[in-house]
């Protein structure tokens, strides 16, 4: 079972949302909605079901990559690199959530043939009913490209040990979905797909015993970059990050014994994050806060 909110296109607040937004509305107003109409399902939710998908298709994709690398000769260690990203994914495997099915059905030049029209329903009133199904789907496509920069720096401490140091940003420049008549949405700059995402790192280690920390950075992100400043009170969330641990301690070679914590610091997920599906599974170590976990692995 799974509970969404959705941003209805044929509600008041977004019926005039969309790459084409004559085309939403006149696909509104054949599916029998009056406005100014107010959905509830945007307000309050609905319950379905979200699963996987037997007849999904596998993907092909072509990609290209160009970069540098640079280890400095005054700089013992230290690795940087440099990398363009681009690819494009033909029967891509994408999770659809309510709101997105939604809007595919009703951004649609297909429509009311769009499958996704398939996938929920309404009542006499027009509001969208409980039972609806989403999932996995194959798109016709998903052209993406951004820039991914990485630096490591590994340090000798002689008796102290080792120290190891990583850095890792990505910047997204297009996030491209492609499926079945609906018009391209750049998903790029929304929630679940920040801008500028980083991690950074630090490992350090000393006999048996490992200290390692880990920062994540994401950016701000928005709702739909379709809003306009009337559309909704909160049009995004702030940029996020969160910090976790663990220090392990090796028994020989076979034996580990591990101590994690996630979410150092209790932060929890950024205000209106989860209005939004992606929103809770984005900021999912904001949802539960900080947990610890003891593991012990041993090879035989």
């Amino acid at each position: 079972p799974s509970f969404q909110g959705a941003a209805d296109p044929c509600d008041f607040r977004f019926i005039d949302g969309g790459n084409v937004p004559d085309r939403r509305a006149a696909n509104c107003a054949a599916a029998g909605i009056v406005q100014p109409f107010q959905s509830a399902v945007y307000d309050f939710g609905r319950q379905g079901v979200s699963s996987g998908n037997p007849d999904l298709e596998n993907e092909t994709a072509d990609a290209y990559t160009y970069g540098i690398v640079w280890r400095p000769g005054f700089a013992e260690g230290l690795v940087m690199s440099v990398d363009y990203l681009d690819y494009s994914i033909k029967d891509a495997i994408s999770f659809l959530s309510l709101g997105e099915l939604m809007e595919a059905c009703y951004d649609s030049a297909a429509f009311p043939d769009e499958p996704a029209c398939d996938r929920f329903s309404r009542d006499a009133s027009g509001q969208v009913e409980n039972g609806f199904r989403s999932g996995y789907e194959n798109l016709d496509a998903i052209e993406a490209s951004g820039v991914q920069t990485v630096a490591s720096y590994s340090l000798g401490l002689e008796q102290y040990g080792s120290l190891r140091l990583d850095l890792n940003y990505y910047r997204s420049l297009e996030g491209v979905v492609l499926s079945g008549e609906r018009n391209p949405i750049d998903r790029a700059g929304v929630i679940g797909f920040s801008k500028d995402q980083v991690t950074a790192s630090a490992l350090w280690s000393v006999g048996d015993w490992s200290l390692h920390g880990q920062a994540r950075y994401l950016s701000s992100a928005v709702f739909d970059k379709a809003d306009d400043e009337f559309t909704r009170d909160v049009r995004g969330v702030s940029s996020w990050t969160v910090v976790n641990a663990a220090v392990s301690y090796h028994f020989g070679e076979d034996t580990l014994l591990q101590f994690n914590v996630n979410n150092l610091f209790d932060v929890d997920p950024p205000y209106g994050a989860l209005a939004n599906f992606l929103g809770s599974t984005t900021y999912y170590a904001g949802i539960i806060g900080r947990t610890a976990r003891l593991t012990v692995r041993t090879h035989f």
